[in-house]
């Protein structure tokens, strides 16, 4: 075969394969407070997508994960082994796609996860997707999906003001002459 014919195939054959899928974790943009709750959404980039998984990791002691969802068109076909909040993962989460055709786009939202933030710190939320299925029906899969962790800063909670604060203003409402 001639250099450029092996050329002009190996382009061919390339440009034909679908490019990796990148799963993206969006936390709040900025700091949460101890106590408080919060979304984490995972979407994903990808040229065709029928279905994933993969396992979620959290900082344990800092973040409490309180439920994960599919969303959009994941949202009701999806599931995953139970919390693991000791540990800080949530393993085998899954999802698929409801609908012909599959899915493609640009931070097409797959996935929520819900937590409640326990205590200051930084924390970490990764995903480590093992595989995209591309075609439901030879149940061809990609592996070459990548995700970067996130990391989520916790405030303490401020504090309430004191009780003498309060008591004195209203001290100095009750006290207060009336005008006539």
């Amino acid at each position: 075969m001639k250099p450029a014919a092996l050329t002009g195939l190996l382009l061919a054959l390339a440009a034909s394969a679908p490019a990796a899928t990148v799963f993206t974790l969006n936390p709040p943009a900025e700091a949460v407070y101890a106590g408080e709750s919060f979304i984490v959404d995972v979407t994903a980039t990808t040229d065709l997508m029928y279905a994933f998984q993969g396992d979620f990791s959290f900082t344990a002691g800092l973040l409490q994960a309180d439920n994960l969802t599919g969303s959009g068109d994941f949202a009701l076909s999806y599931g995953s082994d139970p919390i693991d909040n000791a540990n800080g993962q949530v393993t085998n989460f899954y999802a698929s796609w409801v609908g012909p055709g599959g899915t493609t786009g640009t931070d097409v939202l797959v996935a929520q996860i819900f937590f409640t933030a326990l205590a200051p710190g930084s924390a970490t939320v990764s995903f480590a997707p093992a595989y995209v299925v591309t075609d439901p029906d030879t149940f061809a899969f990609d592996s070459t999906v990548s995700s970067n962790p996130e990391n989520i800063g916790i405030a303490q909670a401020p504090e309430p003001a004191p009780l003498f604060t309060i008591l004195f203003g209203a001290l100095c409402f009750i006290t207060r002459k009336p005008k006539l």
